[in-house]
């Protein structure tokens, strides 16, 4: 009777929320990379922040492309 419903179809899997979650990790890094190539966010930033030196660039290449290479393979 358990092995029934252990194949239950409509039962999420196990690995759903880790999934998920993971999805979610690459989404937020992958806005965090983007916010220098939107428009006047380095202006804004540095108000925000009262700096008129405060920069914000991209992630080096080392730091996002494995995180998102591994799961691709």
């Amino acid at each position: 009777m358990d092995h029934e419903i252990e194949d239950d179809p409509r039962r999420p899997s196990r690995f759903l929320p880790i999934s998920r979650a993971f999805g979610l990790l690459l989404v937020a890094v992958g806005l965090l990379n983007t916010i220098p190539s939107i428009p006047g966010f380095d202006a804004f930033f540095q108000d925000l922040a009262g700096d008129p030196n405060f920069e914000i660039r991209k992630f080096p290449y080392e730091y996002p492309y494995p995180l998102a290479f591994v799961p691709m393979m």
